[in-house]
């Protein structure tokens, strides 16, 4: 008997430490105003792929990456966030070829944070 009770105790703890581990992650998107001048605002967006001040440019990846850039220039140059169009993305590469990837983020070797429309 005490040794189940141990277990249930052990598995207990463990659960806490997984919930206590996933609350302590930021959220999927957090925003918060740093600045406002009528009806403009400034503001830093906090997305999974690191944050993202606003008002920002977003360059257009249109197939998922640059033209006449690699991502990792698109990093140098220290942007943020790239622009996907998900019709696009559709007819080329197209859904299977996305798939065998996994994630956009792996098929445009983009570590940074992607808006889909």
């Amino acid at each position: 008997k005490e040794y189940q009770r141990t277990r249930k105790i052990r598995a207990l703890e463990r659960t806490k430490m997984e919930v206590d581990s996933e609350m302590s992650k930021p959220k999927a998107l957090s925003l918060k105003v740093l600045k406002t001048c009528g009806k403009a605002r400034a503001t830093v967006m906090t997305l999974p792929h690191g944050e993202v001040h606003t008002p920002v440019y977003m360059p257009v990846g249109t197939k998922g990456a640059m033209k006449g850039l690699t991502s990792r220039e698109m990093a140098d140059l220290d942007c943020k966030i790239l622009l996907g169009n998900t019709y696009h993305l559709a007819c080329q590469p197209g859904g299977d070829t996305l798939e065998n990837f996994g994630t956009l983020h792996n098929f445009s070797k983009w570590p940074r944070n992607i808006l889909t429309d």
